[in-house]
């Protein structure tokens, strides 16, 4: 089964500059379902205006946001680290691209927690702070415009991982009509297209088939089924109506 990667992964983000991606990071993990993000030496409050502006309705997970003065202190309970960086050098080495990443987090064992980093805006994770990263992620991007915004690199990375994550189980069982039920609203919707005249009597079986494969590839449900024998049923009571008031105003 899928591993749910809410709440086991935390998002940090190592000396943000502005408050506003602070707040755009935190709306684009709850848009993706995810519960834990980290701040090290920020160089704003949590009060800042921001942080609202941008979080929307995210502000939350700000609030509940560890603060740590250096990286190391916030990394001390987490047993994988990834970090995230698009510049490449002689130490920087286990680098795996963005498309990546879901294989590497299926490979990890199921215990213990991820640490996901996001450097400073201007000049990412330094290299002490690479060195601390099993892994180093890069995002594919054009070579003239390379960097991508903190709050969109977060977005990125977080709709990645969220595309492995198990869909919820639906909330309402769906049922689909038996074989009687459908053959039953084929003959109602024949019957009732024929009182109309859409389908001729010198070819009475060429509408019904495209119809039929029609509903076929639709995968009907029962309450489908029901709509459309509704339907039909209104077409002929329309029809009836209709030929009623003509004899009336014959007699």
């Amino acid at each position: 089964m899928p591993q749910d990667y809410s709440s086991l992964i935390t998002f940090f983000l190592v000396r943000p500059q502005f408050a506003g991606n602070a707040g755009a990071a935190a709306r684009a993990l709850q848009n993706c379902g995810f519960k834990k993000m980290a701040l090290v030496d920020p160089a704003f409050t949590k009060k800042h205006v921001d942080i609202t502006k941008f979080a929307v309705g995210a502000k939350k997970l700000i609030d509940r946001a560890p603060l740590y003065d250096c990286l190391k202190q916030g990394l001390r309970s987490y047993k994988y680290v990834i970090g995230t960086s698009r510049r490449r050098g002689a130490y920087r080495k286990n680098i795996l691209t963005l498309f990546d990443l879901p294989t590497l987090l299926e490979k990890l064992p199921k215990r213990g927690k991820i640490a996901l980093l996001f450097g400073h805006e201007a000049n990412g994770l330094d290299n002490e702070e690479l060195a601390l990263c099993q892994h180093i992620l890069e995002i594919p991007a054009s070579p003239l415009n390379a960097s991508f915004n903190l709050g969109q690199a977060v977005l990125l990375t977080a709709y990645e991982i969220f595309r492995m994550t198990p869909a919820l189980p639906p909330t309402q069982e769906t049922l689909y009509p038996s074989i009687a039920q459908l053959e039953g609203m084929y003959e109602h919707l024949r019957e009732a297209l024929m009182e109309i005249g859409f389908i001729k009597n010198e070819n009475p079986e060429h509408m019904p088939r495209i119809l039929r494969n029609i509903f076929h590839r639709a995968h009907l449900t029962e309450t489908e089924v029901r709509v459309i024998r509704g339907i039909a049923r209104q077409m002929l009571w329309l029809k009836s109506q209709k030929e009623s008031r003509s004899r009336k105003s014959k007699k």
